[in-house]
């Protein structure tokens, strides 16, 4: 299932960190696969307060989904793909 990618791209990825870029086991689809978990993550938390989806763009939430997201891949790519549940554990303990 893919989740919904509004705050970054796996281009933005890419060019943040070029390992990723360079792995031939990844690509733009599996990149978005782990930035819609990693915001679902950021949605679920900035909803409690906030109404979402903005309307402007929000350069921090950029920073924060991108940095999340790449995270997320490396974790995912390391273990071979995480079960959404387990993905949801360890960002909430860390």
């Amino acid at each position: 299932m893919s989740l919904p990618v509004s705050y970054t791209t796996a281009s933005l990825m890419q060019l943040t960190m070029t390992t990723l870029a360079s792995m031939s086991t990844v690509n733009n689809s599996r990149l978005a696969h782990y930035a819609g978990h990693a915001e679902a993550f950021i949605n679920a938390k900035i909803s409690r307060k906030y109404t979402i989806p903005f309307t402007v763009k929000v350069p921090m939430l950029e920073v924060l989904a991108t940095d999340l997201a790449i995270k997320v891949s490396a974790t995912g790519i390391a273990t071979n793909d995480i079960t959404q549940k387990n993905l949801t554990i360890k960002l909430y303990i860390q």
